[in-house]
Order: C-alpha cells, then structure tokens, then sequence
C-alpha cells in the first residue's frame, strides 16, 4: 500500500473519528444520572481522543517518511503493515459507530437508556481493547518506520519487525499456515490450535478453493467453512472474529455468515456476528427469498428447527436483533416490491407481533406493494385478518383513502371480499 492511500485513510479516520467523538460527548451529558453508565461512556471517549490523536500523527508521520528517498525490503513490509492496521483500526471505530448509535437510537426513555449502557458494559470495554490493542500497534510501526532514519543496515529494522509481529505475514497472512488453518477448521477444529496459527501469520481471511462442497469449485474463507458446522462452531467463529475476520467476506453463490445464522435460527452466533461489524443490510440475491433483504426473508421464510412454539419465538426474536442492528424497514424485495410491512402482513405468522416489532421502528405503514399495489391494511382487508387490520390502524393505516389513483381502498376491498366484521371497524374513520 503507498503512503498517499495511506493518509488518505488517515485523514478519513480522524474525521470519523472527530464525529463519533462529537455523538459520544452528546450521550454523556444525557447519561449524567447514573455513574456506572456514565464511566463507561467516559472511557469510550477517552479511546476516541486518544485514537483522533493518534489518526492525525498517523498524517503527519506518513507525510514524512513519503518525503524519503530510501527504501527497503523490510521499510515496505512495515508501510504494508501500517496500511492494514489503519484499515483495521478504521474496521473497529466504524462498528463501534454503529454499536453506540443502535444502543442510543434503541431506548428514548433516559432510564432504560441508562440501564443498556450498563447491560453492554462489558461488550463496550471489549470494543475499547480491541481499538488501544490496535492503536499500539499502529504506534509500534510508525516508530519502527521514523526509527529507519538512523540505523544504517536493515538488520535492526528487521528484528523490529520479527519482535512486532509485524512482518508481511501479518499483513496479508502467511500462505502455508493459512492453508494449515483451514485444514484445522476443516477437521479438528482445535481452539489452541486455532488460536496459534493466527498469532504466527495465519490469515483470518484467506481464500481458498473448495471442490468437495458442491456442483462448482468455490472459494471459502475460514469463517464460512466453520459456519458448516452449526450449531458447532460458536468458539471457532468466535475466534476468528476477534483476530480479524471479516464477517461479511463471501464469494459466489456462498451465503454469508449473517444469514447462515438466521436461517438455522441461531440467535447468539448472529448477535456475535452482528457485534463484529457483519452488515444486516447486506444482500444476497441466491437464498430463498426472491432477492429479499434478511429482515424480509426472516418473516417470510426463516424456520428455525424446534417445536412450532420454540420456532415461532425464535424468529420473533431473529427479526427483532435485525431492527436492533439497524435493517432497513423499507427495503422493497426485487420480485414483488413488497416491503417487511407487507410481507408480515402476507406470511401470516405472528403477523401482529412482527407488526408491532415493525412500528416500534418507525416503519412506514400505507405502502404499496409494486406488484399489485395493495398496501399492507389493504392485503389484511382482503384476508378478511381482523387483529392485524386494528393492529395496521392503531400505526395509522387508514380504511378510506385511495392510496393508487383510480384504486381501491380497504374499506371497499372488505366490502366486496364480504367482511363486515371489518367494514364495523373502518366505520369510524374519516374517508379523505
């Protein structure tokens, strides 16, 4: 990586950084009330300070040492290891973003803030080591960089480099370990062992050929071969996330790790996922679904394995750490143009439960499906569905207005599909 993409990264990052620092200043003036909530809160901004700090110095040094002249081998492997820890550090600062903002954006009532701050004290110190272990190895490189300057020979360099850990394996991962860790992964699936080759150069994210898994040869990551042993895999997975493996890495027709977790109805792996950075708004148009978003495919088509009672409340809670995490309420699937609204409304299945999920989100209620341009009130009218039609009207969905021009409404829709006993509950509205 050169140094010009490099400040670049480092440019970018502090002004995230400048940012995040900014929403999280805002939080603790709310948060005043309660003092363990108020610590934890306080050390995540000193992380950020003291990582702002550190993104400018990341400037100015890379400013320096692309202003030299020399070069060498062991100079590039420590430029190369500079630009994959600033891409890391940029990694972690993002999903910890994210975590603070759900977390804020989840609870208005100032109590039951106070209360989750504290519940994911232990999460956010975690988020917190993960960016200092990080930021000290960022330090460690540039120092060893400037350090070039007066030592005459690369020997000196080079040790650097050997105590750090920082070599080119690092960066992008010794070929021969990783092949020995997917082998490990493969077949005995040793936490030690796992744990060992990624700490001597392993790479988390390495790609390599699968020809057993199916019709095609295919490239697999470890953590979407390990994802082929649920529910077995949580340590494994575990590992490899905390040691740098992007949760979101997939090629092909290979489902990623986020969804594999809501289609076996695993609700932990996916928090895991979740919390290291795997993006819940992230497609994948070859699962089931017809091109639905993974909240529209969790209502619609997720099944997790257990008794009807234990599978139905599976995927209530699936759907509700997908809106906990961000997934887009209106997000329209590419066959039917339906969004989740809808779809609830269509799959029939604790449909005023998932409902309720949807509203408490601010989901968007009158509108149509591209297909046939009925809104979700209007499909549950022509179902003749009495508690998810009040549930739909208690959001605001109204009976008696024309959502397409020259169409139907719901009122009328009941009334030709002979539900009176819906027409008795849209008497009441205005029509407009």
């Amino acid at each position: 990586m050169d140094p010009v993409t490099i400040f670049g990264l480092a440019v970018t990052l502090a002004e995230f950084l400048t940012r995040l620092n900014a929403t999280l200043e805002g939080y603790l003036r709310r948060l005043d009330q309660r003092r363990r909530a108020l610590s934890t809160l306080q050390a995540l901004r000193d992380e950020c300070g003291s990582t702002e700090t550190m993104a400018h110095a990341i400037s100015d040094s890379v400013l320096r040492i692309s202003g030299q002249e020399w070069s060498s081998r062991e100079r590039d492997k420590l430029v190369n290891v500079l630009g994959f820890n600033v891409q890391e550090l940029q990694r972690l600062v993002e999903a910890l973003g994210r975590s603070v903002e759900r977390i804020f954006n989840s609870h208005r009532n100032i109590q039951l803030l106070q209360d989750e701050v504290v519940r994911q004290e232990d999460f956010l110190k975690g988020r917190r080591r993960e960016i200092r272990k990080k930021r000290d190895l960022i330090d460690s490189a540039i120092n060893a960089l400037l350090l070039h300057q007066s030592v005459e020979n690369g020997i000196a360099l080079q040790k650097i480099a050997s105590d750090l850990q920082l070599g080119v394996t690092a960066a992008r991962g010794d070929e021969a370990k990783s092949r020995e860790l997917m082998g490990e992964i493969e077949g005995a699936k040793r936490p030690d062992v796992i744990r060992r080759l990624l700490e001597t150069g392993a790479n988390p994210n390495f790609l390599a050929i699968d020809s057993l898994s199916g019709k095609y040869p295919m490239a697999v990551s470890p953590l979407s071969c390990a994802m082929r042993d649920l529910p077995g895999c949580h340590e494994t997975v575990g590992i490899l996330l905390d040691n740098g493996a992007l949760p979101d890495l997939v090629v092909g027709d290979e489902p990623p790790p986020l969804w594999k977790a809501f289609e076996r109805g695993d609700v932990e792996l996916a928090t895991r996922l979740l919390d290291a950075g795997a993006d819940v708004n992230y497609p994948f148009l070859s699962m089931k679904g017809s091109g639905r978003s993974l909240l529209g495919t969790t209502i619609v088509d997720v099944a997790p394995e257990g008794d009807d009672l234990a599978a139905d409340e599976k995927r209530l809670e699936l759907i509700r750490l997908a809106l906990e995490y961000g997934a887009n309420t209106e997000a329209r699937a590419p066959g039917d143009g339906n969004t989740p609204m809808r779809d609830a409304v269509e799959a029939r299945r604790d449909a005023v439960a998932v409902i309720d999920l949807l509203a408490a989100k601010n989901a968007l209620v009158d509108v149509p499906s591209t297909r046939d341009g009925l809104t979700p009130l209007m499909r549950a009218a022509e179902l003749g569905d009495q508690a998810v039609t009040r549930a739909l009207t208690a959001m605001g969905a109204q009976p008696n207005i024309v959502v397409v021009p020259g169409g139907p409404t719901a009122a009328t829709i009941a009334a030709q599909a002979g539900h009176r006993h819906l027409l008795e509950d849209f008497a009441g509205f205005d029509s407009e």
